[in-house]
């Protein structure tokens, strides 16, 4: 089979990144993998490439070809995509529909350009969600979103497969897919995190705390973190002495450090910006807090469990799936927090709590995250019923 990859990832085209190394994998079980990268470029924004000089097209090995759209504007990356796409898809009736499949990043902006371009050059597709856009905070968060989500409902029964990443997004969507949705988890590399050297003691970094609660997120409003500085809050009333390191950049920072500021806790909040040695922060915090307001996996939580530092999260992504509160996780409701700074203490007070907790936890990470070679296997034939 032949797969044409809708993509806006531009780092993709940076040779050693993440990005690359996974469509390098996902070459492996295609005869031809094309990405299509949507990639907006402008005098601030320079191209994203592997040289000086723009290639339309980075072949890499046989099997893999990276296309990006260099396009000035959102509405140019659409008209760029199809430009791309001509040269790279079969025309209409050529015969060819069960040989080729178009999978799209996402069922919205991308969606409707995989849809057309299925449409436009009679071939399949496949959409890929991971998100929960039926969350009420998803849908509710903006005009965008609701329009996102609409989009979604109206491209899912057309498509001839959806592929989600948690049982939860599976649910929420099930009554419209054409067929079940596939659920491929994220793809955690759990041996390698466990196999890393730790190359930092937070503990001697910051000795003025005595509890480190660690939080690693974007900062955007669905990851809320301004609810774990709330419960940071009623925390330091009777441990002062805690301190809460957020790992993470994003468009809120500026806000949750006045909010910060406003609750006193200065001297117990750490903004660190992106790190590259995270691993190190979670095998040396007490404790990982994940305060979404909606996630569609929480690859974060995994991580964090995987190296044995014990998790509070809110009730998103694979909590329920992976995580059940009181067993190897403590669960809250979303936003909830006074629930947060409740179960923070627990973790905080009961050392024989927070050892079971890790305990179980990295337990059911090792009976339920997939292998790489494992998980490539599931999308080829998750591909393969896609274009009977």
């Amino acid at each position: 089979m032949k797969v044409v990859m809708l993509s806006t990832d531009p780092s993709v085209l940076v040779s050693g990144s993440p990005a690359r190394e996974r469509m390098q994998a996902y070459s492996t079980i295609a005869e031809k993998l094309y990405v299509i990268v949507l990639h907006r470029v402008s005098k601030e924004k320079p191209p994203v490439a592997l040289a000086a000089e723009v290639p339309s097209r980075i072949r890499i090995g046989r099997r893999l070809v990276l296309c990006p759209t260099y396009s000035s504007s959102k509405i140019g990356m659409f008209f760029d995509c199809l430009r791309v796409a001509k040269k790279v898809l079969p025309p209409k009736n050529s015969g060819v529909r069960t040989q080729w499949l178009i999978t799209a990043q996402n069922p919205f902006e991308v969606g409707i350009l995989g849809a057309f371009l299925a449409w436009r050059h009679d071939v399949r597709l496949e959409l890929q969600l991971h998100t929960d856009m039926e969350s009420p905070y998803f849908k509710h968060q903006s005009v965008a979103n609701l329009m996102r989500t609409y989009t979604a409902r109206f491209l899912i029964p057309r498509a001839a497969g959806v592929r989600v990443v948690s049982t939860r997004i599976a649910r929420s969507i099930a009554a419209r897919a054409r067929r079940k949705p596939s659920v491929l988890p994220v793809c955690v590399s759990v041996g390698v995190l466990r196999t890393s050297p730790i190359r930092l003691e937070i503990r001697k970094k910051y000795p003025q705390f005595d509890f480190f609660i660690l939080v690693v997120s974007r900062l955007t409003r669905e990851k809320d973190v301004g609810t774990a500085l709330k419960a940071l809050g009623e925390v330091v009333k009777k441990y002062p002495k805690t301190g809460l390191l957020i790992i993470g950049d994003g468009p809120e920072r500026k806000n949750l450090e006045l909010q910060a500021t406003s609750y006193k806790l200065q001297a117990n909040v750490m903004f660190l910006g992106w790190q590259e040695d995270v691993l190190s922060y979670y095998r040396g915090a007490h404790v990982y807090l994940l305060t979404s307001l909606y996630e569609g996996y929480a690859r974060t939580l995994v991580e964090a469990a995987s190296l044995g530092c014990p998790v509070v999260t809110s009730d998103v992504g694979v909590s329920g799936e992976l995580f059940a509160h009181d067993n190897n996780a403590l669960v809250c409701p979303v936003g909830d927090a006074d629930c947060f700074a409740r179960e923070l203490l627990r973790i905080r007070e009961d050392g024989h709590l927070a050892r079971a907790l890790s305990v179980r936890a990295e337990q059911t990470i090792n009976d339920h995250v997939i292998a790489k070679e494992d998980y490539l296997m599931q999308c080829a034939k998750i591909w393969r019923e896609c274009l009977k």
